[in-house]
C-alpha cells in the first residue's frame, strides 16, 4: 500500500491549537485513506499490510509533527552556543552603558552569554554545543538565579531592571517567537523577581555594615572622647610574577592576573617579555632579568613599561620592580602596580588640555625615540592641514580653534584600525599642522583606510559650536624607510604636499623617489638664501603704461644667478619662500632696490609708481607691512609713489587686515588689486578701501568677452570707475579699449627704464 503524500504543514503564523487541530484532521484523513476497503464488491487480501504497521507510521508522523508545532524556536533556525554569546554582548553592551560591572571585561562575553543560555532553555529552545557555556554535570539555574546574581553579585540598580526586561523580549521575539505566552511571563516574571531580591538582599546587607561599622566606631572611642573616625581600608593584595632564570613565568598571583587581564594559564611558560607593547620595552624586561639574576642577593632594579591596549581595556603604564625568589631556584620575583594615574599626572603638561594632542616638543622627542627603535611592523607619519587655515584664523576665536582640533584628534582615534595601537597624535612647531605617527603596522591597508576616512570627514563641512566650516584638507602621507629621522619625514610629506600639479588633491603619498623630481625646488630656495644674505639679488621691472605708451609705473621682480649660471625668479618659488620665510626678507630688500633706481632716475623725466607685489598671504604679515613703510619714509617717496599689490584670495571674508590697509592709505601707500572678478571676490575689500588700480588678468578678461560680447566687460569696467580705481589689464601685449592702464609681459633693466623715461614726457 502507497501512503499518500501529506499535505503541507499550516502556516507558522497560524495560533498553536488551530495548527495542532488542523493537522489532526491531516492525520484522520490519512487514517481513512490507509484502512481497508470493505463492502459486497471487496475481496479479501490475504498478503494485506498490518494495521500494527499503519499505526506505528501515522504515530510516527504525528509525533513529528507536533514536534515541529510546538517548537518555540523560529522555523529553520538552529541555535548555537555562538548565538547565545552573540546576544551575550548585545546585553553586555546596554547594562555597560548604565552602571559599572564588577566582572572581568575578558570574561564579560561568556559570563553573558551563559545567562542567555539559561534563559533561552527555559523559554523550551535547545541549543547546540550548550556544553561550552553550561556545567552538564550541574543542575540547569533558573532565571531567578539569574536576575538575583545580576543585582546582587554585580550590583546593578534597579534602574537596569527595565532595560534587561526589553531585552528578555527581544531574546523571545528574535530566537522563541512560538513559545506559549504562559512560559515567556514566567520567565520574565522570575527574572524580575530574583533582580527585585537581589537588590533587597544587597540594600540589607549594606545596612548591616554599616551599622557594624557605627557600633566598632563607639566602642573605639570611650565615652566623652572626641569621635576621630579611623578608617579601617585593608590594602590591596600586591601582584607578583615568579620567573625562572630565564624569564618565564611559573607563578602569578590573582592581582597579577587582574592587572595584566590574563589568566594563569595564558600567562604560564610565557617569558615575561611577551608583556611589552613594543621590542625596545621587551628588551629592557629582558635587561632585567639578567641583570638581577646574575647580580648578588638584594639586588633590585625597577622599570616602567607600557601594556598595549586590547578591545577591553586601555594602554596602561606599570612599575616593574624585579629581584631575587625566596626559594631554591634562584628564581626572579617581580612586584608589579599600575602607574597609570601618576604618570599622567606627571606628564600633565606634555599634553595639550584643550586638544588631547601632545605638544610639538613632546611629540618630537617620542617620535624620534620610535624611529630609532621602530616595533616590529611598518611606520608611517601623516601630517594633517587645514587648507583653510589662515582663513579660519580670522574669524575664529582661540577655544573654537582648539575645538576644532578636538574634534579632528577624536575622529583620528574614531577611525583608527585596532590592530594599530601604537599611535602619537601632536602638534608641530609653528605651521599649525596635525602630526600622526603610525607604528606597528600590519600592513599599509590600515593608513590608507585611515586617511580616506579622515579625508572624507574633512572634506564634508565640520559643525563647531553654531558654524559650519568647509576645513580644505590637505593630508601628507610618508612611510618610513630605515634609517630615517622625524626632520627628513616631515621634509617629505611637506614637500610632496606643496608640488603645483597636486595642489588640488586632498590625500598626497610622498614617495622616496620624488626626491629628485623636487631637487630643484630645494635648490632655487637655497640660492635665493644665498643671495638674500650676501645681497646678490637683483631687479628687473615689468612696465605698466598707458594706452598711450606712456610708462606709468614699475612693477619689480626679483631674481638672481645660481652657481651653475641659470637664472632664478622669486615667483618660482613664492609660495615655499613664503612658508620659510625668505619672502619677508626679499621684498623690502626688492624695494630697496627700487629706491635706489628711483633716485637715478629723478631729472630725467616723470617718476613712476613702484608696484610691488605682496604674493600669497603676506598682505597678513605686520612685521613684512612695518618694513615696507619705513623702507618708503627712509626714501622719501612721494605720497601714493609706493603702491602695494594685493591678490584678491588674500582678502576674502572681510579679515581684519582691512582696518590695517586703510591705515596704510592715509599714510602715503597706496593700493592695488590684483586677480579681482576671478577666483574670489573680495566685496567688502572693494568697497571699504580706497583703491588707485584694480587689475584683470587675461583669463577673466576672456571670460567677460566670450563670444564676441562685450556687455559683462562693460560693466565690469563701469564698476571699478564707480570704485574710483584704473583698470589694469595685466599681462596684456597691447592696450584694451576700456583700459586706463596695461601691463606687457616682458621686463626691463634699471637702463632700460631710465631710456623710457626720458623718451616720454610725464602724464599730468
Amino acid at each position: 500500500m502507497t501512503d499518500p503524500a501529506p499535505r503541507p504543514m499550516p502556516s507558522p503564523a497560524a495560533r498553536p491549537r488551530d495548527a495542532v487541530v488542523e493537522y489532526l484532521d491531516q492525520v484522520f484523513d490519512r487514517i481513512r485513506a490507509a484502512a481497508p476497503r470493505t463492502g459486497p464488491a471487496a475481496a479479501p487480501v490475504a498478503d494485506e499490510a498490518p494495521a500494527s504497521r499503519v499505526d506505528r507510521l501515522l504515530l510516527a508522523d504525528t509525533a513529528a509533527g507536533l514536534a515541529t508545532l510546538l517548537n518555540p524556536v523560529t522555523p529553520g533556525l538552529r541555535l548555537t552556543a555562538d548565538d547565545a554569546v552573540e546576544f551575550g554582548r548585545r546585553w553586555l553592551k546596554a547594562m555597560a552603558d548604565k552602571a559599572y560591572l564588577t566582572t572581568h571585561p575578558r570574561f564579560a562575553d561568556q559570563d553573558f552569554g551563559r545567562w542567555t543560555a539559561i534563559l533561552l532553555h527555559h523559554l523550551g529552545a535547545s541549543l547546540d554545543r550548550a556544553e561550552e557555556l553550561l556545567d552538564p554535570d550541574r543542575p540547569m539555574p533558573s532565571p531567578r538565579e539569574v536576575g538575583r546574581e545580576l543585582s546582587y553579585a554585580h550590583k546593578l540598580s534597579a534602574d537596569a531592571l527595565g532595560a534587561c526586561v526589553c531585552l528578555l523580549s527581544d531574546l523571545s521575539t528574535e530566537f522563541t517567537p512560538h513559545a506559549p505566552r504562559r512560559v515567556r511571563a514566567r520567565v520574565v516574571g522570575d527574572f524580575a523577581g530574583g533582580f527585585a531580591t537581589g537588590l533587597r538582599d544587597r540594600v540589607r546587607d549594606d545596612q548591616t555594615l554599616l551599622g557594624l561599622s557605627l557600633v566598632r566606631a563607639h566602642n573605639d572611642n570611650p565615652a566623652g572622647a572626641a569621635h576621630q573616625p579611623r578608617p579601617r581600608t585593608p590594602e590591596p593584595a600586591a601582584a607578583v610574577l615568579t620567573l625562572d632564570r630565564h624569564g618565564r613565568i611559573v607563578e602569578a598571583n590573582d592581582a597579577a592576573q587582574a592587572l595584566l587581564g590574563r589568566t594563569f594559564a595564558e600567562l604560564r611558560d610565557q617569558n615575561v617579555a611577551a608583556l611589552a607593547g613594543c621590542e625596545s620595552d621587551a628588551d629592557v624586561l629582558r635587561g632585567a632579568v639578567e641583570q638581577v639574576a646574575g647580580a648578588p642577593q638584594h639586588t633590585v632594579t625597577r622599570i616602567e613599561l607600557q601594556l598595549p591596549a586590547d578591545h577591553y581595556t586601555p594602554a596602561r603604564w606599570i612599575a616593574a620592580t624585579f629581584g631575587h625568589a625566596h626559594d631554591t631556584q634562584r628564581g626572579v620575583s617581580v612586584l608589579l602596580s599600575d602607574v597609570t594615574l601618576l604618570r599622567g599626572l606627571a606628564h600633565s603638561a606634555d599634553r595639550n588640555c584643550d586638544t588631547g594632542l601632545l605638544s610639538a616638543s613632546v611629540f618630537t622627542d617620542e617620535a624620534e625615540a620610535r624611529l630609532q627603535h621602530p616595533p616590529a611592523g611598518g611606520m608611517a607619519l601623516l601630517t594633517v592641514r587645514i587648507g583653510a587655515r589662515r582663513d579660519l584664523d580670522h574669524v575664529l576665536t582661540q577655544d573654537m580653534h582648539d575645538r576644532l582640533l578636538t574634534r579632528i584628534h577624536t575622529q583620528i582615534l574614531a577611525i583608527t584600525d585596532p590592530d594599530c595601537p601604537q599611535l602619537l597624535a601632536g602638534h608641530s612647531h609653528g605651521d599649525g599642522d596635525v602630526l600622526v605617527l603610525l607604528s606597528g603596522l600590519p600592513g599599509w591597508e590600515v593608513v590608507t583606510r585611515l586617511v580616506t576616512q579622515l579625508a572624507d570627514w574633512m572634506s564634508n563641512p565640520v559643525r563647531v559650536g553654531g558654524h559650519r566650516l568647509r576645513l580644505h584638507p590637505r593630508i601628507g602621507i610618508a612611510e618610513v624607510q630605515p634609517g630615517d629621522t622625524l626632520k627628513t619625514v616631515l621634509h617629505r610629506t611637506r614637500r610632496a604636499r606643496r608640488d603645483p600639479g597636486r595642489c588640488a588633491d586632498p590625500v598626497i603619498h610622498a614617495e622616496p623617489a620624488e626626491d629628485a623630481d623636487h631637487h630643484h625646488t630645494l635648490t632655487a630656495l637655497a640660492e635665493l638664501d644665498d643671495a638674500i644674505h650676501n645681497t646678490r639679488l637683483s631687479v628687473r621691472y615689468q612696465p605698466v603704461c598707458t594706452p598711450e605708451g606712456m610708462l606709468s609705473g614699475i612693477r619689480p621682480v626679483a631674481s638672481w644667478t645660481g652657481p651653475d649660471g641659470r637664472l632664478g625668479r622669486l615667483a618660482d618659488v613664492a609660495e615655499l619662500a613664503e612658508q620659510t620665510g625668505l619672502l619677508a626678507a626679499a621684498l623690502p630688500l626688492m624695494l630697496d632696490l627700487a629706491c635706489r633706481d628711483i633716485y637715478t632716475w629723478t631729472g630725467v623725466g616723470h617718476t613712476p609708481q613702484i608696484l610691488l607685489d605682496l604674493p600669497g598671504r603676506a598682505v597678513h604679515d605686520d612685521t613684512l607691512l612695518d618694513a615696507l613703510t619705513a623702507k618708503a619714509a627712509t626714501a622719501a617717496l612721494q605720497p601714493g609713489q609706493l603702491q602695494l599689490v594685493i591678490p584678491a584670495t588674500a582678502l576674502t571674508a572681510a579679515p581684519p587686515v582691512l582696518t590695517r590697509l586703510a591705515e596704510l592709505s592715509h599714510s602715503g601707500c597706496s593700493l592695488a588689486l590684483s586677480g579681482a572678478y576671478g577666483d574670489a571676490w573680495p566685496a567688502a575689500a572693494l568697497t571699504d578701501l580706497p583703491w588707485d588700480t584694480i587689475g584683470l588678468d587675461p583669463a577673466t578678461v576672456g571670460h567677460l568677452t566670450r563670444r564676441g560680447d562685450t556687455t559683462l566687460l562693460t560693466s565690469t569696467l563701469a564698476t571699478i570707475h564707480a570704485l574710483h580705481a584704473r583698470p589694469l589689464a595685466e599681462n596684456q601685449p597691447a592696450p584694451l579699449p576700456g583700459f586706463a592702464l596695461y601691463q606687457p609681459g616682458a621686463s626691463l633693466s634699471a637702463a632700460d627704464v631710465h631710456t623710457e623715461l626720458g623718451t616720454h614726457t610725464a602724464r599730468p
